[in-house]
Order: structure tokens, then sequence, then C-alpha cells
């Protein structure tokens, strides 16, 4: 995992809020393609929590999961994160 401080990823998340409420006000949020939402929202917000995305040790991209596909898996130790893990290490609240 990436290291960064509480309040620089505070910061971070908070550009991307009005980044996004900026292109829903223009009208254009709904012309975003899955690719355009990735690069510009989900990544940003993952790295800015601390994950690698570059690292598919770390971040798995259109991964097979419990019989299911995900377009991200979150892997800590390189074990995939399923939302009860997530509780259970305490990162999400």
């Amino acid at each position: 995992m990436v290291t960064m401080t509480q309040s620089g990823a505070r910061e971070q998340i908070q550009q991307l809020i009005e980044k996004f409420r900026r292109e829903q006000a223009a009208g254009v949020i709904g012309q975003y393609n899955e690719s355009e939402t990735k690069t510009g929202f989900i990544e940003p917000l993952l790295q800015a929590l601390g994950w690698n995305t570059q690292d598919r040790n770390e971040v798995g991209l259109e991964e097979k999961i419990s019989g299911g596909r995900v377009d991200y898996s979150l892997k800590i130790a390189w074990r995939v994160l399923h939302g009860e893990t997530l509780l259970r290490y305490g990162m999400v609240t």
C-alpha cells in the first residue's frame, strides 16, 4: 500500500468530490464511459486511500471472484478482500 497522510488523503478525496460536482453541474458526468470513470474517479480514489493501483498483487483488475467478475479486487498479502473481510480489517466503517 502507498503511504499518505490522512490530511493528504482527505484533500485528494475532496478534490475528486468537487470534480464530480463540476462535471455533474456541467451535465457531462453521464457522458463518461467506463474507462473514463475508472481513470477519472475510481483509480484516483483508490490511490488516495493508499492502494497502489499499478501493483496487480495489491489491486486486481477484471478478476473472477466467487463465481462472478469484479472490476477491481483489493488485496492484502495477495488475498482478495470481500466485504466482510474489509470490515474485519477495519477498512470500512
